[in-house]
Order: structure tokens, then sequence, then C-alpha cells
């Protein structure tokens, strides 16, 4: 492969960001004609995957507006999507969970997205497929409030992460 410059490596870089959220519909009101914006569906994929968060916690993890977050959370809790439960120790805190409408909901939503991302890998071909997933398996940045915290090879991060916080969200999807 050719060697690049910086200018050349951004505008690549800033060439295939504006490719993907377009490929994805990032951009888009909804997310995979869902009722839901991007933002939204990964709020329910945290109270999906995980236990005993509250809204602050949400928040900090995905790196949302506190007020953004709060219409988020009311819009949910007024469609029945999830239950809230003040905290013991902060009354003005609350303790999320999905509901059963707020889990078939989710799962509709992942479905909905594991078949859109099976369709863009069945257009490519087999070479293009393997090429792309062995890219994107190669290496792994872990980010906390928008800031990377770990990077590097995968196998490296994943057998002896540096980090407590990449220990922790290991240890989140194992148990999932």
């Amino acid at each position: 492969m050719p060697q690049l410059d910086s200018e050349q490596e951004v505008a690549a870089v800033r060439a295939f960001n504006r490719f993907y959220t377009r490929k994805l519909g990032v951009l888009d009101q909804q997310l995979l004609k869902s009722p839901f914006s991007l933002s939204e569906a990964r709020v329910l994929y945290e109270l999906a995957h995980r236990q005993d968060l509250s809204a602050k916690e949400i928040g900090a993890e995905l790196g949302l507006d506190a007020g953004y977050l709060s219409r988020i959370v009311q819009n949910f809790d007024e469609a029945g999507l999830i239950t809230r439960e003040p905290l013991p120790t902060d009354r003005r805190q609350y303790r999320l969970a999905l509901t059963g409408k707020g889990r078939q909901s989710f799962a509709k939503l992942e479905r909905s997205t594991k078949d859109d991302v099976a369709a863009m890998l069945s257009a490519l071909p087999t070479g293009g497929r393997e090429r792309l997933i062995g890219a994107m398996a190669h290496r792994v940045a872990v980010m906390r409030n928008g800031i990377v915290v770990e990077a590097g090879e995968v196998e490296k991060i994943f057998s002896n992460p540096s980090e407590e916080y990449t220990r922790k969200l290991l240890r989140a999807a194992l148990e999932s």
C-alpha cells in the first residue's frame, strides 16, 4: 500500500466516515425505519444488556447531554417502555429498567439491525466480506465519555486489558 501523507490520511478517514454514516442512516431521524433515533436505540441497548442502571450512568457511558437524556427517559416512560425507581441514596436519580413492552421494542429493533447488517454484508463479494471483518476485528479502541481509554490489537486488549474500565466492559459482555 502506498505511503499516504497526513492530509491524505485525514481526507480518507473523513470520506469513509461520510460514506459509513450515510450507509447506516445515522443522520436519519429514525434508525432503520423504527420510531427511535440512534441515541434512543443506544439507550434501549444499554437497558437491554445491563442491570441496575441509572440515567446518570447511561448518560456518562454514552456521552449524552443530561437534558437530552432526560427527554429520552421521559418519552420512554410515557410510552411504557421503561420503569423508573428512585435510588434510595439520591431520590433525584432513578434506576431504569425495560418493561415487557420495552423488551419487545428492543427485540424488534435488534432483529432489524441484524437483518440490515446481514443485507449489507451479503452485497459484498466473499473476499470483500472477509477483508472487512478482518480489518474490523484487528484493532479496537475502548472509549469512555468520548475519550479513548485504551486502544490496540483486539487479542491483546481482550486477553490482557490494562484499564479497569475495559475489564468492566469485558465482564459485562461475557455476562450477557
